[in-house]
């Protein structure tokens, strides 16, 4: 009986000791700890279970949004590994866990709910482009997951158009331009402005169904800089930046920055690169614009420091690249975007 209490009591404290130790898990992924993910997955499932209860509901309150947000990325590199490692039961009670947390971040701030689209939309791409999985069973897994997202978090009506004509824009954008995009030393052919003006119009109809469509607003207004229309631009670039996602703001505020660059007005482009910066510091395009610009306005010992404050960083994301490659060759990006976003 004596064996049988201790055993009891030695389970109880252990669950109630690894529990414990789950918010320190969580702040080391915050912090870059590349181990955190190994010690998440060493924990028991009971011991998972009651430590995501604990930080969805909360006595007395839950976890700050933040703290959830970053949970239920950690709980995504769990789903990737476990993926990765042919352990599927473990990876689908990571992903279940993943969609409660970010569920509760919601919830709490309904703001980041362009974090959990873009998580939505690159979870899916990642499974379904798996060389490892059967095409179909990939296919059937993908559709799950997005539909499993539908559910937790629906479109309203006037979103879910604007998204579709979004949707096909892209499309017929990289059909039209490929990986290069409309830039602005093709736009003396024609047909290709013709063709650039179409798929503007695309986006416009987007913008029609919501005006503040901000991925819409950025798409057109880079049309506009190919099309030389540059104070059309500038108004698309402002739509863009009153988005909730850092990394639209992140782009447009560059985007705004080489305009006034090219046309001599350094110290608009100057506070515009600064604030692109200020929405997404992994980013070294916008770093790396200020620098040159510093640079040729002879501050050499600023410019200098730029650079040596994005080294000190280390690891480095840029929406930059994810906005230049087409839809579905962008999900490992888009997978450390979101990891960027969550670390402090």
């Amino acid at each position: 009986m004596l064996a049988f209490a201790l055993q009891a009591l030695f389970s109880a404290y252990t669950r109630a000791q690894a529990t414990h130790s789950y918010p320190a898990i969580v702040h080391a992924y915050r912090s870059f700890d590349p181990e955190a993910v190994g010690r998440l997955r060493a924990l028991t499932t009971d011991a998972i279970e009651d430590a995501v209860s604990e930080a969805t509901a909360g006595n007395p309150q839950p976890w700050p949004w933040a703290d959830l947000r970053g949970a239920g990325m950690l709980h995504t590199e769990a789903w990737y590994l476990a993926r990765a490692e042919g352990a599927g039961d473990e990876a689908a009670r990571h992903l279940v866990l993943a969609e409660r947390l970010l569920g509760a971040v919601t919830s709490l701030e309904p703001q980041q709910r362009y974090f959990v689209e873009r998580w939505c939309q690159t979870l899916p791409v990642i499974v379904r482009t798996d060389e490892r999985t059967r095409p179909g069973v990939a296919d059937r897994t993908a559709r799950t997951l997005h539909d499993r997202c539908r559910l937790r978090w629906p479109l309203s009506l006037t979103t879910s158009k604007a998204s579709a004509r979004y949707d096909l824009a892209l499309f017929n954008e990289w059909t039209f331009f490929g990986p290069d995009g409309p830039g602005a030393k093709r736009t003396s052919d024609p047909w290709v402005r013709q063709r650039m003006r179409g798929v503007a119009s695309m986006y416009e109809s987007a913008l029609a169904e919501d005006r503040d469509h901000p991925e819409a607003a950025l798409r057109l207004g880079n049309l506009r800089i190919g099309l030389g229309e540059e104070a059309l631009a500038l108004e698309q670039f402002t739509v863009a930046s009153r988005g909730a996602d850092p990394r639209t703001r992140y782009l447009a505020f560059l985007f705004v920055g080489e305009i006034h660059n090219r046309n001599g007005r350094l110290d608009d482009a100057e506070r515009f690169y600064k604030a692109a910066i200020a929405q997404y510091p992994a980013a070294p395009s916008a770093v790396y614009a200020l620098s040159e610009l510093l640079g040729r306005r002879g501050r050499d010992a600023e410019s200098k420091q730029r650079l040596l404050g994005l080294l000190r960083q280390g690891r480095h994301v840029d929406p930059l690249w994810t906005f230049r490659l087409p839809p579905g060759q962008n999900a490992s990006l888009q997978l450390d975007e979101l990891r960027i976003e969550v670390m402090q």
